[in-house]
């Protein structure tokens, strides 16, 4: 193992940073694993001039840009002075990685030095991933990044990652040029460098030629945070100057072949079924005539909610013997029955109800007896329970 990491480090990397460089094509894929040394590195470009953001300026570090035809391909080695102080705490996806010892990656798709995707992650592979603009504003976005980390000596830390190059939109560049600085973090050394530029500030970052066949630009995308059987939509437009043929993928499985001419849009719509308290991950790609990839969208549903349903009252308190507005909002397409159980202080079942529930939202009537009563609230495995208070009625 040891040979194999003194071995890529001493390779003669002949190609350095310069402006308007075109990324360089790896000799063969490189498998994300964390380990230095994968032969297909030997082609990239070798940066060693790092700007300091923050910190003390001995830590050196290197980092390595490729591409394949479908992923953007970078790598960073970087001092360090002892892997019992690593911080590399987060797994979840868009969990505060950047608190981690973390590789980095900004990318201006547009080539315009304004809105940019920004990539982090830590020697997990945990990747936190946002498309970012200069309103201020940040979208969710879903990058499809792998990554690995590892530590190849005790003194020097190590990242890779692979990118996917369609899921930047890349139709939206008109100059065939972005912007690209990588970049890593080691918070305990209070020590951030950035391969050229600056931070966040997309038109100080190193320019490179993107080449390739970008014909479709993602327009929108819209589906549900609920759970169950939803909808995802994707809208494209074909800003290529010709009609052309795509060929759809949805999760590795061929959809359809469609048509679309210059100029023209269309919506995209798959099923997908996102189940209580597991993230689901959904991957569109479209390929052109020749079988290569030239759009790229993925849809990863995190779960916004704890509870599979909700249950609300206008007040805790009501007048006994009148009916309670108990608003019921069941976070999928309803597929089972919803049970309610009413009962009294002691215990007492004093009522069950079971409702077949057509919708998401519902506002149901529950007669709540004098002194009050405990709902209890039932849906396929999950319960909620509520106390409502019944006072005399000053009307009778």
């Amino acid at each position: 193992m040891m040979k194999r990491i003194l071995s890529f480090l001493l390779l003669p990397f002949a190609v350095y940073l310069s402006a308007a460089d075109e990324i360089p094509f790896l000799s063969q894929k490189v498998e994300i694993d964390g380990k230095p040394g994968d032969p297909g590195w030997k082609n990239a470009l070798r940066v060693e001039k790092f700007n300091l953001s923050r910190g003390d300026t001995r830590w050196k570090t290197t980092g390595l840009i490729g591409r394949t035809k479908t992923h953007i391909c970078v790598a960073i080695f970087a001092d360090y002075d002892d892997p019992s102080k690593v911080n590399n705490s987060f797994s979840g996806h868009d969990h505060e990685i950047y608190l981690d010892d973390a590789i980095e990656a900004f990318i201006d798709s547009e080539g315009t030095g304004l809105n940019y995707y920004h990539v982090i992650a830590n020697l997990k592979g945990a990747v936190y991933d946002v498309h970012r603009t200069t309103t201020g504003q940040d979208y969710s976005w879903t990058s499809g990044a792998k990554a690995k980390g590892s530590f190849p000596n005790p003194k020097q830390i190590y990242w890779e990652m692979t990118i996917p190059i369609c899921g930047l939109n890349p139709a939206k560049n008109k100059n065939g040029e972005i912007a690209l600085a990588i970049c890593r973090c080691i918070p305990h050394l209070t020590s951030d460098q950035i391969s050229g530029g600056r931070f966040h500030e997309p038109a100080t970052w190193p320019r490179f030629k993107l080449t390739g066949d970008y014909p479709l630009e993602q327009v929108a995308t819209k589906t549900s945070r609920f759970f169950g059987n939803q909808k995802l939509n994707v809208h494209v437009k074909n800003v290529a100057n010709q009609s052309r043929v795509f060929y759809s993928f949805f999760n590795g499985k061929k959809t359809e072949n469609f048509t679309l001419p210059a100029g023209k849009e269309k919506d995209l719509e798959f099923d997908v079924y996102q189940k209580f308290g597991e993230e689901s991950e959904y991957t569109l790609i479209l390929k052109n005539e020749k079988g290569n990839e030239v759009f790229r969208h993925v849809y990863l549903f995190v779960p916004a909610f704890d509870q599979l349903f909700g249950i609300k009252t206008v007040s805790d308190i009501i007048y006994a013997n009148e009916p309670l507005l108990l608003q019921i909002e069941i976070r999928e397409t309803p597929e089972a029955p919803f049970k309610i159980s009413i009962e009294d202080k002691a215990g007492k079942t004093l009522a069950e109800h079971t409702l077949k529930l057509k919708k998401m939202k519902s506002v149901v009537p529950i007669a709540i007896p004098a002194g009050g009563a405990l709902l209890k609230c039932t849906y396929k495995e999950t319960s909620t329970s509520r106390y409502v208070q019944a006072v005399p009625s000053p009307w009778e």
